[in-house]
């Protein structure tokens, strides 16, 4: 797959927990003309607050008690209220009250399952960002 270059540089926010797929999220969203920071779901608040605050949060630390993702969410909406939200899901998380709870989150627009294919993501993350609040 060529990743193109998107002429509208957006601010992403992708808040990475234990798993690997923070770094892999922020090479892939460079390469494709992004700026992209990565955080903590602890650090989260520091990094949505500055002043120039993301337009988009990627969170890919959905696993673990749902009460944490919860409020890692909510601290994301607080702290970047106009940022657009898209949770990815771990597939071994098939609680459909988890993942109702998650997309019933201020400020989420989307929730993925991952594994996901990239263009996919592009393709969710472009159509995100046009969603209107």
């Amino acid at each position: 797959m060529t990743l193109e270059k998107d002429t509208s540089l957006t601010k992403i926010l992708v808040v990475q927990g234990n798993s690997p797929i923070g770094p892999m999220l922020q090479r892939i969203l460079e390469k494709a003309g992004h700026d992209v920071v990565l955080a903590s779901p602890e650090s989260v608040t520091c990094f949505a607050s500055t002043e120039s605050s993301p337009s988009l949060v990627i969170t890919d630390f959905m696993t673990g008690p749902t009460d944490t993702r919860l409020e890692t969410l909510r601290h994301v909406h607080e702290s970047a209220p106009q940022a657009k939200i898209i949770a990815l899901f771990s597939g071994q998380d098939e609680n459909p009250d988890d993942r109702q709870a998650v997309a019933n989150q201020p400020g989420v627009v989307r929730v993925l399952n991952d594994p996901f294919e990239v263009g996919g993501l592009l393709d969710v993350m472009r159509s995100a960002i046009e969603i209107p609040r």
